[in-house]
């Protein structure tokens, strides 16, 4: 067992190495796991990210299409009479479907507030 002699500041103190060298290792471990855990969060965090994107997309195309088909039944049922509304809706139906741009507006509640 290797013991050493350290000047502090105001004495010195006896220090046994191997404790020394186990501390040390201790600090690093921890260290280590606490990199890797913070490296998982950022993962899940990507993922939940991704998820969340995907999910909205597919909501405006769902509703890109239901403004459309719904034009379309509205244009049935009114025998072709008054078709000015259509001039504005199948275009925003179109736009939400084929964006790549986000287009729809959805209030989403702040997870952080709701714990």
């Amino acid at each position: 067992m290797d013991n050493i002699y350290r000047k502090d500041r105001t004495s010195w103190h006896y220090i046994d190495l191997e404790d020394f060298e186990y501390q040390i290792r201790q600090e690093m471990t921890s260290n280590s796991v606490n990199c890797r855990r913070r490296a998982r969060q950022r993962r899940a965090a990507e993922h939940d990210r991704k998820i969340a994107k995907a999910k909205y997309f597919a909501i405006q195309k769902l509703v890109g299409m239901l403004i459309v088909v719904g034009t379309i039944m509205t244009a049935m049922l009114l025998k072709g009479t008054d078709m000015s509304f259509a001039f504005i809706t199948v275009p925003i139906g179109l736009l939400m479907v084929f964006s790549r741009e986000k287009c729809l507006v959805i209030s989403q509640r702040n997870k952080r507030n709701t714990d």
